[in-house]
């Protein structure tokens, strides 16, 4: 028989008290730290090249977009340059000219050639004139048939050739060795254009318009016709644009290093701001006048052959010579540079007048490196990146008359 047998109930264990949590000691709160303080350092590092890098890359956007836009805009009016009036005989004439909406009336004498270069001394702008026509149709001379006298009110032109010849056009009355004379046609017929002062009926606009360049007195000149005396349709909105550039930190900030264009000829000129960050511009004639100023490479030189001779910005003696223009334009960059920690100076840009300094052009045998072009219009002038773009453009409407004759 067997006997049961009760053992007593496993005893329960109570639980082992937690482990004391000890804190960190001295040493490795300091490592702890060195280490967040290289961290930091590194992150720090990265970010300023990382803002270096941007910096350059934003800058180097923005003066490439400024300079393509400046220069773009300045060829494509230089390829039209003397459109309408580029006859040998006519280019270079002195114009008398009056002008209803402008003060004063009777404008001061200019001549009417493609383009005018006046150019600036040290950190002053080059500025550049560009003149042309816009005939949609005749834009070449027909002669004046007889005598005609300061207060005559029509011009005798040979039967048949007033065709293109509309109301609203402005002419130029021209004859070697003496003045030309500014008019705008009101009417024609057969064999007479007429340029009345007072209202005439344009065809075009379909309205009754008051003329702009006609004087109730006449245009002041005499000439003797046929065959010396022509004229020249320059169609209805004669162009000529000044182009510039304002540096000048002293003068109104929201002027400052803009290309500007302003239309002399427009009834209420102004300056229109083409592109920022333009702080230089120089431009040169390209003559076809036969004579070497080592500005070109050295060969054959004939005048009027087509090839440009000598770069120069002086006025030519002929103006018919001028068969291209040669031009520079400087943009900088929007945002400064960080100055050098060690000196506190900014060298980004090489200094003036050393050997490296890089804003230059009008590379030629005269300068293989190159001629300065000073940009130092401000004490901070070499934070700033800068860059250059040159171009040569031929005058297209100069060249092909060359062809003609």
């Amino acid at each position: 028989m067997r006997t049961a047998v009760f053992l007593p109930p496993p005893r329960l264990r109570s639980p082992r008290p937690p482990k004391r949590q000890l804190g960190l000691s001295m040493v490795e709160l300091m490592v702890a730290v060195v280490i967040s303080l290289v961290g930091t350092i590194v992150i720090f590092q990265v970010f300023q090249v990382n803002e270096s890098i941007r910096r350059e890359t934003t800058n180097g956007a923005d003066t490439q977009t400024s300079g393509l836009v400046a220069l773009t805009t300045i060829e494509r009016d230089l390829r039209i340059a003397g459109f309408g009036f580029n006859d040998e005989d006519l280019i270079g004439c002195n114009v008398t000219m009056y002008d209803e909406k402008r003060t004063p009336k009777d404008v001061p004498t200019f001549r009417l050639v493609p383009i005018r270069i006046t150019a600036g001394a040290g950190t002053v702008p080059d500025t550049l004139e560009i003149t042309y026509g816009t005939p949609s149709i005749t834009p070449a001379r027909v002669t004046i048939t007889d005598t005609i006298t300061g207060a005559t009110s029509n011009l005798p032109i040979t039967p048949n050739q007033t065709y293109g010849f509309t109301p609203g056009d402005v002419i130029v009355v021209w004859e070697i060795g003496k003045p030309c004379s500014i008019m705008e046609v009101t009417s024609t017929n057969a064999t007479q254009i007429y340029h009345d002062s007072g209202n005439f009926f344009n065809p075009i606009t379909g309205q009754t318009e008051q003329s702009r360049y006609n004087k109730s007195t006449g245009h002041g000149n005499d000439y003797t016709g046929d065959p010396a005396t022509q004229v020249s349709n320059l169609g209805r909105n004669p162009v000529m644009n000044l182009y510039t550039v304002v540096n000048d930190q002293s003068a109104n900030p929201s002027t400052n290093n803009q290309l500007t264009v302003n239309n002399l000829r427009a009834e209420l000129p102004s300056d229109f701001p083409i592109a920022e960050q333009i702080v230089h511009f120089k431009a040169e004639y390209g003559l076809d006048d036969g004579i070497s100023n080592n500005t070109v490479a050295p060969r054959d030189l004939l005048p009027n052959d087509g090839i440009v001779d000598q770069y120069t910005t002086t006025d030519p003696s002929d103006w018919s010579q001028v068969i291209s223009v040669r031009l520079a334009v400087v943009t900088r960059s929007i945002q400064p540079e960080r100055p050098d920690p060690s000196t506190g100076e900014c060298n980004i840009t090489p200094d003036w007048g050393s050997s490296n300094y890089p804003i230059v052009w009008a590379r030629g045998p005269d300068s293989p490196n190159g001629r300065a072009i000073d940009v130092r219009t401000e004490t901070d002038w070499r934070c700033y990146r800068y860059r250059v773009f040159e171009s040569t453009v031929p005058l297209r409407n100069m060249l092909w008359r060359k062809e003609e004759l």
